[in-house]
């Protein structure tokens, strides 16, 4: 008798450590911001920047097509990330964007460095492995740069 509730006991733990690490990994489930935090590549499409040589005289924002950039939660607000090396400005420039579900959003803002994100969304993928983005940026210029941008995530 004590081998047959030995054996169960041992069943129903496998059973529960199972179930919970499916729970886990069931998308929608936890903080969506913990899900997205860390370093993401970004492919970026600017109607500005060309990642060969640039067809203006803009000089500030690196052209470079595919660089990473970090999302990290907000501390202060549990709605948002801080999106760090946005529109390849670099590690010490950012971005904050609101999460609603899988939609990420981004209301006007002017980076520290005086660009103007005029507007943005992204979706994020069921699996948290990707970001689709679309935003405007202006850099002070006066030309509007609309922007594509995948980012993706191992």
């Amino acid at each position: 008798m004590k081998k047959v509730h030995i054996k169960l006991i041992i069943l129903i733990g496998f059973i529960t450590i199972y179930s919970c690490e499916l729970i886990d990994d069931e998308p929608g489930t936890g903080d969506v911001r913990d899900r997205i935090e860390g370093q993401w590549t970004c492919d970026e499409t600017s109607h500005i920047y060309k990642s060969t040589e640039s067809e203006t005289s803009h000089i500030y924002k690196s052209t470079e097509s595919i660089y990473v950039v970090y999302i990290d939660p907000d501390p202060s607000d549990t709605t948002k990330v801080i999106i760090s090396n946005f529109y390849n400005l670099g590690f010490d420039i950012y971005v904050y964007a609101k999460i609603n579900s899988l939609n990420l959003s981004i209301s006007q803002q002017t980076t520290k460095d005086g660009f103007k994100i005029l507007s943005g969304s992204g979706g994020i993928s069921s699996n948290y492995k990707e970001i689709n983005w679309s935003y405007r940026v202006d850099d002070g210029s006066g030309e509007i740069d609309n922007v594509t941008a995948t980012y993706t995530k191992e």
